[in-house]
């Protein structure tokens, strides 16, 4: 098998388990924050210059998440351009 192909599954594999795992903490930092919501609509004790905190702290979590994922993937571009360039391509020797 090339070298190259082995590299570009390998980033395949990993692009998967980043997406995977991303969409997991995704799901959860929403229920987290519909359980917050939630419990800010209970509580009248809570000033709504706090809420309002919250509610900025939320939206600048996103934004930085999205950042973040914006940021892989442009990585995983460049890694799998690395390896789509044109150079010869070496064989993996098979040990015997």
């Amino acid at each position: 098998m090339f070298t190259q192909t082995i590299a570009k599954q390998m980033i395949d594999v990993h692009k998967t388990t980043f997406e995977n795992s991303f969409k997991t903490m995704v799901e959860m930092q929403d229920q987290a924050e519909g359980m917050v919501n939630t419990w800010l609509e209970q509580a009248p004790w809570m000033p709504q210059e706090g809420k309002q905190v919250l509610g900025q702290w939320v939206t600048a979590c996103k934004k930085s998440r999205d950042g973040y994922r914006q940021m892989v993937d442009e990585s995983f571009e460049k890694a799998k351009d690395l390896f789509s360039a044109t150079a010869p391509q070496t064989k993996v020797k098979k040990s015997s």
